[in-house]
């Protein structure tokens, strides 16, 4: 496994560890978080436990599931991540928060440096994010990014919105040539 991290002002991104369990299991089970998804709920800390194995296993340079820290509480509280679809190539940014550390701009600032690391280290062409259209406050984080909207989709039974960012549009928003 790679060590990672990422830090912002009140965030540290980093590689889940078993102390993160406890967390992951509460998110899981929540209906707010997974109520669009095919995320499993976890019912115990062995289920959570295989579920952090899997992140490591899964996990390549540069991308994976990460835990959300917040720096004061040294809490966890929630998830982001990149992955790389084997099937078409894009990178899609996912985000998870748990309830108590909702509408604080966690999911954004997480989200914000996610996109810093793919264009300004892995020096990615573009970066996708995937959303419910029954989930307005992530469409918003995905547009607070600098991501627009490209196409709607059916997904799981939804109507789905799917966005995205390319470098240049993140190298203009940035003062950058």
């Amino acid at each position: 496994m790679v060590n990672f991290e990422l830090h912002t002002e009140r965030l540290l991104i980093r590689n889940f560890n078993s102390g993160d369990a406890l967390g992951l299991i509460s998110l899981s089970q929540d209906e707010k978080s997974t109520r669009y998804t095919e995320d499993q709920k976890l019912s115990g800390l062995e289920e959570a436990l295989n579920e952090i194995n899997s992140f490591s296993e899964n996990a390549t340079e540069g991308f994976g599931k990460w835990a959300m820290i917040l720096k004061d509480e040294v809490n966890f509280s929630g998830w982001c991540s990149m992955l790389r679809d084997d099937k078409t190539g894009e990178v899609s940014l996912g985000m998870r928060v748990l309830p108590e550390y909702r509408n604080k701009g966690l999911a954004t600032e997480a989200a914000s440096a996610c996109i810093n690391f793919g264009f300004g280290t892995l020096l990615l062409e573009r970066i996708i994010g995937k959303t419910v259209a029954e989930n307005p406050a992530s469409s918003k984080v995905l547009r607070k990014i600098g991501m627009k909207h490209e196409t709607d989709f059916e997904g799981h039974g939804y109507l789905c919105e799917k966005y995205s960012i390319s470098i240049d549009d993140w190298r203009k928003a940035k003062g950058e040539k």
